[in-house]
């Protein structure tokens, strides 16, 4: 096996795992309630480059990486109390990194020297916590040069000024998709201004784009209108209303296969023929 479900609370079922499957590329490691692990368990997965963590103590998601990072590709997190500089640090192949729920610490604590290989490789991020913090995007933004997609459901105090030096002072010029379920209030020069910054984008929606008042309803077709004008081939996503943008729409727009952590085409059939499930 290559590919492994696994949610339970056994330490000795996922040793069992580690001794029967030592090539796993592929690993769902959960529990209903936080758990600890057994960081050596790790060391008998040398080809693992997917992970997801669900309900591990933070400490037990360190030690694991700390064994494993240096080969994880995709990394999907489920934890309270991460610390976002400590997963760039020991994750330098990082590719795709989902974080659902529970949001990284707030504040940005460099504890560990990462060098310059800090999500240098980080192509997609998707963030579906509601309190992603504005310095945890920064840090992104700084470290990620060459990222293709952000989603984040929210970052609180985020304003249209904030946007406008982010994209200005970081040269993402590989960014495609840039979502932001819950942002500030967009006018059509804010917009524009952030799109000509990133040469790259096909994909943008901030929700308070296109609010369901009527002028911010006119607001939006004006922005249609100038991309059109513009050439410009980027698609703007409508998230309906305010009321109506909520986590479950959310998810609709995340497109990261939640068990690969990669781009989900072509997945299904995959899927269904190599997951192992273990209880």
């Amino acid at each position: 096996m290559t590919e492994i479900f696994y949610r339970g609370p056994s330490d000795q079922k996922l040793l069992t795992i580690a001794n029967c499957c030592p090539n796993l590329k592929t690993l769902f490691l959960g529990s209903n309630n936080p758990r600890t692990l057994h960081h050596r368990i790790f060391k008998n997965w040398r080809s693992l480059s997917y992970l997801t963590l669900e309900n591990i103590v933070v400490e037990s998601v360190i030690s694991c990486l700390e064994v494993v990072g240096p080969q994880i590709k995709g990394l999907k997190l489920q934890c309270t109390d991460l610390n976002l500089p400590d997963i760039a640090a020991l994750c330098p192949q990082l590719q795709s990194l989902i974080i659902q729920k529970e949001s990284p610490n707030q504040v940005i604590k460099i504890t560990r020297h990462g060098g310059g290989d800090m999500l240098s490789k980080l192509q997609h991020l998707e963030v579906a916590s509601s309190t992603f913090s504005k310095f945890c995007m920064e840090f992104v933004l700084k470290h990620a040069v060459r990222i293709v997609s952000i989603k984040v459901l929210c970052i609180p105090k985020l304003t249209r000024q904030d946007l406008e030096d982010w994209f200005s002072n970081n040269h993402l010029n590989h960014l495609k998709s840039l979502i932001i379920l819950r942002g500030p209030n967009m006018t059509l020069d804010s917009s524009l201004n952030i799109m000509k910054e990133l040469p790259a984008i096909t994909e943008i929606g901030i929700s308070d784009l296109n609010l369901g008042d009527v002028s911010k309803s006119i607001e939006f077709k004006k922005l249609q209108l100038e991309i059109k004008k513009r050439e410009w081939d980027v698609n703007l996503v409508d998230f309906g209303t305010a009321q109506d943008s909520e986590e479950r729409d959310f998810s609709k727009l995340q497109n990261l296969h939640w068990f690969y952590l990669t781009p989900n085409e072509g997945k299904k059939n995959e899927l269904n023929s190599g997951m192992c499930l273990a209880r």
